[in-house]
């Protein structure tokens, strides 16, 4: 069992490294990709852990959480903040609408809708 254990570890980190680099390829960015990475590199510490279980093994799945909680608490920290040119936009958005159009349910093109059975 040992045999097969080790074959997913190499595995899940083979796996982990070709998902890192599609993710950098498509996002253009590394921390995503270094997020990635570090999801399986636990996996495969702990596959690693399973199979023979050690101080050595377990100190070492221990360092790559540890390291993963670290770096991604920093990426949370780096992104800018969220929303800020978007509440700009949203209240631009609001300040040109016309008064008239607030509040009323339109259908096609713009025009009132007509209630059904309200007449012509």
């Amino acid at each position: 069992m040992t045999g097969l254990l080790q074959t997913a570890v190499l595995l899940v980190t083979a796996l982990g490294l070709l998902s890192a680099m599609a993710v950098y390829a498509v996002a253009r960015r590394l921390p995503p990709a270094v997020a990635v990475l570090l999801d399986f590199l636990t996996a495969a510490g702990l596959l690693r852990l399973a199979a023979a279980p050690s101080w050595s093994d377990l100190a070492l799945a221990a360092m790559v959480i540890a390291i993963r909680k670290l770096v991604s608490g920093n990426l949370r920290a780096s992104r800018p903040a969220i929303g800020t040119a978007g509440a700009a936009g949203l209240r631009e958005h609001l300040r040109d609408r016309r008064p008239h159009d607030m509040g009323r349910r339109t259908g096609e093109h713009g025009a009132p809708r007509k209630r059904p059975g309200a007449g012509p």
